[in-house]
């Protein structure tokens, strides 16, 4: 199975050597991060005046599967612990592949390479994380056990100032990939979560099925940090482990496969790059959906015979995408620069691999290409151009070349567009327009703006007086590191008389996008006066003075400020910032303020166990407690600690929603039905909210079906006025299900015989508290004379049918071509709660499609005496017209 995985690398990987002379496999320990060596790959000597940089290639999907090597860009001659690979836990691949591109940029050129390191994961057991038995499923849409010490466990010593942290988001990875996590007997679904680890396996968190059919396995990925005194010095341990999930209905995971509905057969024109449609190159996998599938390409196209591109940048040519770049048209065939006499037939093999790395049989696809005789001018070489952040480029015939067989040198070049972070001159003057000539003699120059830009392109218009064609040259531009860290949070200390405080992330920290926060440093250039600047970890009395220190400290918690004790009440000290070039980018000095409390003039403290947060459905009451909204001081007692509502509730964002709900007291005994009448009030006490007698009412009027998030600012003062301000409580109040749908159903007109569309006149749905995408249409009886149609397909009994069929216009009633004049039909919809149908009638307007019958034993004439008359009865000639047309007729007559 890796070696198709590998394969169509280390192809693409064969280019004379001009840049790296030795590369080495990494070791990773599975779930454990590792950092690059210098001695891992080395480059030849740089040319004097020249910069060498390595990029990370990200848009190969069949690349860093199973972990992501950071940072994207880094110099040739990287420092120690500055590049490193982590590997997200995954038990199901043994290796991984990263591939990059190097650049030697010269003053006037750029040379490049690619080449791809191979990642060996070995299965070694953690130091922190302690598994135990996986969790199960029973049956399909089935819950497993809560996550508890039987599924997972924690090693550290558990001392004062031994810190566990437990991560969990899967917006890091697509586990898992078949359920979700769930909390609580409502089962509320937990999408990110961080908390200690000894609380984490309290939650009660679960594992809840949701996508039959499915694999036999699934995980759920979680990120533990540990910073422990007694595990490797007290630096901070990270591990990532996927906690298996048993699913014992489900099956071994089967491949993927090349879909039917496929052609596997492309037409192309010379010289045109062509997406490829998923009409022609698509795949199906009955446990996945399809655009998570991954198409590798197995047999790759000779040199000769053109690449693969993806459209954003259709320069390089890859080796894997994903069927969601097809269902985009972002994946196209880039033919060969060279002409065709004759009609050419190529072809490549390719292999699907679906999320947990099974591989489809291998198959191939035919591309055709179509001989063009054309006078036309064309483009025979666009590779575009590669260049550091702020130089200059001359474009060349090696890049940028357009020919024509009859008059190139009457064709012009014309900028239409492009250049946001650069300029374009020819001959030193700004380019308007220019010709192939100029483009050979190197007169053509882009110039790069030196703006923080990672990409930017030129539009051409190609013209020779009678035809033109349109290209876009793109420019990847490398970013040097020629900016010093940004000082992005400084706002100043708080540490009471004659004590310490903790300098954390949320107090001082700064960034660089060029620089690992681990180089990232802080200098003091003055000291403080009252005080010191101390290194140490928590469970110390003392720490080290210090002068300097990293923003990789600060997020270890290592950093404090100590007060000496004297009588002096405002303190600060002077920083610069600097990062890991060499010479280092420094910053302008910061100052950072530290206020000194004096012992007994503390203001009220946050609880750091309070969420300051309440979700509450709209058709219930929001109970305040201790564990949402608590303040605590040494030397005020709670009915003292008062909270002052400065701004009341609010909504987040915009909404249609004109009532936001109020904040009230509860009386003793009151009834439900009396809630609403309840004055709101701006103001109360922590006694009060730890009886839970303060309660947060909802809007009366229908929320819709999405969560609703508002907010209300308080003030929070003590015994002795001190007070803070500017405290933010966040409201989520969820939407409940307790709408019916509301059904409309008209009448529906359509001649015999013929057809007609069903638009929102005759069928339409509405539900208050239910998103259209969750409403459930479905065909409970069809028409007795006619048929109702989707896509010109006949629908039959509980058929399924959506908003959007309607929509669109893509359901229509035919008629039978009966003489019958009246039908209908039942259309049902369930919101998940409640149902309803409704019947849609239809008149057929009849069509006077019968020919006249002549009765038998008419008599062959008529006498009439001249200027007489005669009584026409029955035995006289008279057409006969069939039932139903009489009866018409009369009916209108």
């Amino acid at each position: 199975m890796e070696l198709y995985l590998l394969f169509p690398l280390f192809m693409f990987a064969q280019t004379s050597c001009q840049l790296l002379s030795k590369i080495e496999d990494i070791h990773v320990l599975i779930g454990r991060e590792v950092f690059l060596t210098p001695t891992d790959i080395q480059f030849q000597n740089s040319t004097q005046g020249s910069v060498c940089k390595v990029e990370v290639i990200n848009n190969e999907p069949m690349t860093q599967q199973v972990g992501v090597l950071i940072p994207q860009v880094f110099d040739c001659d990287f420092n120690l612990r500055t590049v490193k690979y982590v590997h997200h836990g995954s038990p199901l691949l043994s290796n991984d592949t990263v591939k990059f591109r190097a650049y030697k940029l010269l003053e006037h050129d750029t040379i490049s390479e690619y080449f791809d390191i191979l990642i060996i994961i070995e299965n070694d057991s953690y130091e922190v994380v302690q598994p135990g038995l996986p969790l199960v499923i029973k049956e399909f849409f089935g819950v497993t056990d809560p996550v508890d010490d039987t599924i997972l466990n924690f090693n550290y010593s558990r001392k004062d100032g031994a810190v566990c942290k437990v991560r969990m988001s899967r917006y890091i990875s697509h586990r898992p990939a078949h359920g979700q996590v769930i909390v609580g007997k409502e089962r509320r679904s937990i999408d990110v979560i961080k908390r200690r680890c000894d609380d984490f396996l309290q939650l009660g968190l679960r594992y809840e099925h949701l996508k039959p059919p499915s694999p036999n396995i699934d995980f759920i990925l979680i990120i533990v940090e540990v910073s422990d005194p007694f595990l490797n010095g007290g630096d901070l341990i990270t591990e990532w482990y996927q906690i298996p999930v048993i699913i014992e209905p489900g099956f071994p995971n089967l491949p993927p496969k090349a879909s039917f509905s496929g052609m596997y057969l492309m037409d192309v024109d010379q010289f045109i790059i062509t997406a490829i449609t998923p009409a022609v190159l698509s795949a199906t996998d009955s446990e996945t959906p399809s655009d998570q599938l991954i198409f590798n390409i197995s047999k790759p196209l000779l040199l000769h015979q053109g690449s693969i591109v993806h459209l954003s940048d259709h320069t390089r040519p890859i080796n894997s995408f994903k069927q969601s770049d097809l269902n985009n048209f972002d994946i196209a065939y880039k033919p060969p620069a060279r002409s065709f006499k004759d009609r050419q037939m190529f072809e490549i093999g390719f292999i699907i691999r679906d999320p947990d790395f099974a591989f489809s049989d291998p198959f191939t696809m035919h591309i055709a290409i179509r001989p063009a005789i054309t006078t036309a001018p064309r483009v025979s070489m666009n590779v575009g151009m590669v260049l550091l952040e702020g130089q200059s480029r001359p474009l060349r015939v090696n890049n940028l070349e357009v020919v024509d067989n009859d008059n190139i040198h009457d064709v012009k070049i014309f900028v239409t567009g492009g250049l946001h972070h650069g300029r374009l001159e020819v001959n030193g003057k700004p380019a308007v327009t220019f010709m192939q000539q100029d483009v050979t003699s190197e007169s053509v120059v882009y110039h790069h703006d030196d703006s923080d830009s990672v990409r930017d392109s030129i539009h051409l218009r190609i013209y020779d007086g009678f035809h033109s064609t349109h290209v876009k040259f793109p420019i990847t531009i490398i970013p040097k590191d020629d900016n010093y860290p940004s000082l992005v949070i400084n706002v100043g200390l708080k540490v009471r008389e004659g004590s310490e405080v903790q300098i954390t992330p949320s107090l001082l920290r700064a960034i660089d996008q060029d620089t690992t926060d681990e180089h990232v440093k802080f200098v003091i250039t003055k000291p403080p006066l009252t005080g010191r600047i101390w290194k140490k970890f928590s469970w110390e009395k003392t720490g080290d003075d210090i002068f300097e220190f990293t923003q990789q400290d600060l997020n270890k918690g290592v950093i404090y400020y100590h007060h000496n004790g004297d009588e002096v009440f405002a303190d600060s000290f002077e920083i610069i910032l600097q990062d890991a070039n060499n010479p280092p980018n420094v910053s302008p000095p910061y100052t950072v303020f530290v206020r000194v409390m004096p012992v007994g003039d503390d203001p009220p403290k946050r609880d750091p166990a309070s969420s300051f947060s309440l979700e509450v459905q709209e058709v219930d009451i929001g109970h305040f407690s201790s564990h949402n909204l608590h303040f605590m001081d040494i030397d005020s007692r709670d009915h003292e600690i008062v909270y002052t509502i400065t701004t009341p509730p609010r909504f987040i964002g915009s909404f249609a929603h004109s009532d936001p709900g109020k904040i009230v007291t509860l009386p003793n005994e009151v009834a439900f039905t009396d809630l609403n009448n309840l004055s709101a009030i701006d103001s109360f006490t922590q006694e009060q909210i730890n009886h839970q007698k303060i309660a947060y009412l909802p809007p009366v009027e229908e929320i819709g079906p999405n969560p609703l998030y508002l907010q209300f600012i308080f003030s929070v003062t003590d015994k002795d006025k001190n007070i803070v301000m500017g405290q933010v409580f966040n409201i989520t109040i969820l939407p409940v299900n307790n709408q019916v749908p509301q059904l409309h159903t008209g009448e529906l007109l359509v001649e015999e015989g013929s057809s007609t569309l069903l638009s929102t006149n005759e069928l339409s749905v509405y539900d208050p508290d239910t998103l259209s995408s969750d409403l459930q249409m479905s065909l409970f009886t069809v028409p007795l004379y006619g048929s109702i149609r989707r896509s010109d397909q006949p629908l039959r009994v509980g058929d399924l049918l959506s908003l959007d069929d309607i929509l669109t216009l893509r359901l229509e009633y035919t008629h039978d071509n009966s003489e019958n004049f009246k039908d209908s039909f039942k259309v049902g919809v369930n919101d998940g709660l409640h149902f309803v149908s409704g019947d849609v009638l239809v008149s057929i307007e009849p069509v006077d499609d019968e020919k006249p019958l002549w009765k038998k034993d008419l008599q062959p004439q008529i006498s009439v005496t001249e200027g007489g008359k005669v009584l026409l009865t029955s035995e006289c000639p008279t057409e006969l017209m069939s039932h139903h047309v009489k009866e018409h007729l009369l009916q209108k007559f």
